[in-house]
């Protein structure tokens, strides 16, 4: 999980407190409205493979009695619910340009989302290190 968080930081956020990568207000994404087939299907295939990589996230979690409220029958939901998460707070992240912010709410929400009991919040080591957190 932390990795997985530390990934989104280094690749999604950046390190500079004045410039969070990319434009709020445009993304590949963007492009589905336009028709832009091998666009779609692009997208298509990176979410179906990043839901795929939250699923076992999640279960892994479950299975481990990481969770609490979740149960199998909510893994799907869960994982799609984690990638419009992250998006959004990316998003956000990217108008508002303040990366303090997001190096919080990030965790603590996908935390609060998948339910994680709060004895784990934080308690793994990445392979990398985690940015700092108010």
């Amino acid at each position: 999980m932390e990795n997985w968080i530390q990934f989104i930081y280094i690749n999604k956020v950046g390190d500079d407190k004045d410039k969070v990568p990319g434009c709020a207000l445009f993304s590949a994404g963007m492009q589905i409205g336009c028709g832009e087939t091998r666009i779609t299907e692009t997208l298509q295939l990176m979410t179906e493979r990043g839901a795929k990589y939250n699923q076992a996230l999640v279960r892994s979690l479950l299975n481990g009695n990481y969770l609490e409220g979740a149960q199998e029958k909510d893994i799907e939901q869960i994982a799609r619910l984690m990638q419009q998460y992250v998006q959004g707070a990316i998003s956000h992240a990217q108008v508002t340009r303040n990366i303090d912010n997001v190096k919080v709410d990030l965790p603590q929400g996908i935390y609060r989302l998948i339910g994680l009991k709060p004895e784990f919040w934080y308690s793994a080591k990445p392979t990398w290190p985690r940015a700092e957190t108010a």
